[in-house]
């Protein structure tokens, strides 16, 4: 599957980048031009196409049927149906993956516990600031859609620094590794903008060390220089890729020609049922002349002779193989994308969370897969981060402490756990193991807190003249008693 990262350009780039005017017009239109780059933002917008269910993206909607000398054939009747399993694949993964936010902590290894309560206060800060949950379920959906998603690292007008998700059909990685899309050599971006004579052209080399941006103006031949290569004030690859799987492949990508295929069978069946019912009527023993018709649409009723008769031609069909075809597929498509269908009977009855979880085991699998390499990924654009703010005298924080807990988006029995919890707890398990089991606990560190704060609260303090009263009468009522 090609992929856009490339060690195409990299030497390319290399011999040019440093020179006065950096790349040259030539260059930077060899670039976009390449196959590599145009064969796979093709792929891009085609996927994006799908998951927005635009017409030009599905094929379905799109056909044609030719007549005998090639001309279309307008007059058929062609009903053009598309079932979204496509979105729904990336959906169910996504929400299931990244539906509850993930927690990122700082690791207790790393440091002592009034430098961690600093750090993690900064880092809570931040975490506010990037609105993490909404940026990660974006990025995640995106994984998901395109077979990778792609974040930069910037700081706002303010001093301010941000994270975003990028359109993937603007960016290049080039690197030496040539599966290294989480910490390239350098990041390519192109992209589009309303200017004074047209669309303005902008193409932009993000580097470890420095970033350049070249403008080419409206119907102008060539790119400028728009500023002097810039000094990265990261000082690393401020663009970092999400890698949805080893190969980059989206969720669907497996299934599309099922997909295709029971579009086109659903579409085919619906259009042979309507035409026959439209195009096909039988008339036996009919007095057919130039004005009947216009007498039938005024009355309703036609004139029909002793042994005449009225009625549709039917079609026999066999719905038993329809039926059986439509399911076939239909239980393809979610098994063989490893994917849950949550609307099918798979979930309905009693089952204990246990037995559940046996049945979600490859759809687990892959979530697990796309968690590691998100895992992964995140680190990095957190390694940037880090860096930017320990140039800025804000924070030094080392990326490696940085933990992320997953928590999957799924209705748990929660008496089942409970009940876990207790036989775990019975058995010596410490508390932080069990709370962090436990689906219904978001932050296992928030709720320890709480539960030590309401043992502070209900415990007697015998210093308190109330409980020294209270004492006192106590120990009279026992001496009377004696």
């Amino acid at each position: 599957m090609k992929q856009l990262i490339t060690n195409e350009f990299y030497e390319l780039i290399e011999s040019e980048i440093n020179t006065a005017k950096g790349l040259s017009t030539v260059t930077i239109n060899k670039i976009l031009n390449s196959s590599t780059v145009t064969e796979e933002w093709a792929r891009l917008k085609k996927t994006q196409g799908r998951y927005a269910n635009e017409k030009d993206s599905i094929p379905v909607l799109t056909r044609t049927f030719l007549n005998s000398d090639g001309t279309i054939d307008n007059d058929s009747l062609d009903i053009k149906l598309n079932i979204d399993y496509w979105s729904d694949i990336v959906n169910v993964k996504g929400g299931y993956t990244f539906g509850n936010p993930i927690v990122y902590k700082l690791s207790k290894d790393f440091y002592s516990e009034s430098e961690l309560k600093t750090k993690e206060e900064w880092l809570n800060r931040q975490l506010r600031i990037l609105d993490m949950p909404d940026l990660d379920n974006d990025q995640g959906i995106m994984c998901g859609n395109d077979g990778y998603s792609v974040r930069i690292n910037y700081t706002d007008s303010e001093g301010i620094f941000r994270m975003k998700t990028l359109d993937s059909t603007q960016i290049i990685f080039v690197s030496k590794e040539l599966s290294n899309i989480i910490s390239p050599e350098y990041v390519l971006r192109y992209y589009e903008q309303p200017g004074k004579s047209g669309k303005d052209s902008f193409f932009e080399i993000y580097g470890n060390d420095k970033e350049w941006k070249y403008k080419k103006a409206g119907k102008a031949l060539s790119y400028e220089i728009e500023e002097n290569p810039i000094i990265n004030p990261y000082g690393i690859t401020r663009i970092n890729g999400f890698p949805n799987n080893k190969i980059f492949m989206p969720d669907a990508q497996r299934v599309v020609n099922l997909i295709d295929a029971q579009d086109t069978l659903m579409s085919d069946l619906t259009s042979e049922l309507a035409s026959i019912r439209l195009a096909y009527l039988i008339l036996k023993n009919v007095n057919i002349e130039s004005d009947t018709f216009k007498e039938f649409r005024k009355s309703h009723a036609l004139l029909v002779g002793a042994d005449g008769s009225i009625e549709f031609l039917t079609k026999q069909l066999s719905v038993d193989a329809l039926k059986w075809t439509f399911e076939t597929c239909h239980k393809l498509i979610y098994e063989m994308s490893n994917t849950v269908n949550f609307n099918s009977q798979f979930l309905s009855g009693q089952k204990t969370i246990a037995e559940v979880k046996t049945l979600l085991l490859p759809f687990e699998t892959k979530c697990k897969n796309t968690e590691l390499k998100y895992k992964k990924a995140s680190r990095r654009s957190f390694e940037i981060l880090f860096e930017g703010a320990k140039r800025a005298s804000q924070e030094t924080i080392d990326a490696d402490a940085l933990d992320m807990i997953f928590t999957r988006n799924f209705p748990e029995n929660e008496k089942e756990e409970t009940e876990t919890a207790v036989l775990k707890k019975n058995l010596g398990i410490s508390m932080d193991t069990i709370l962090a089991d436990l689906s219904y606990i978001d932050s296992p560190e928030e709720e320890l807190g709480r539960m030590e704060a309401a043992r502070e609260e209900n415990m007697v303090n015998i210093d308190d003249p109330a409980i020294q009263n209270i004492m006192n009468r106590m120990d009279a009522e026992a001496a009377n008693n004696v």
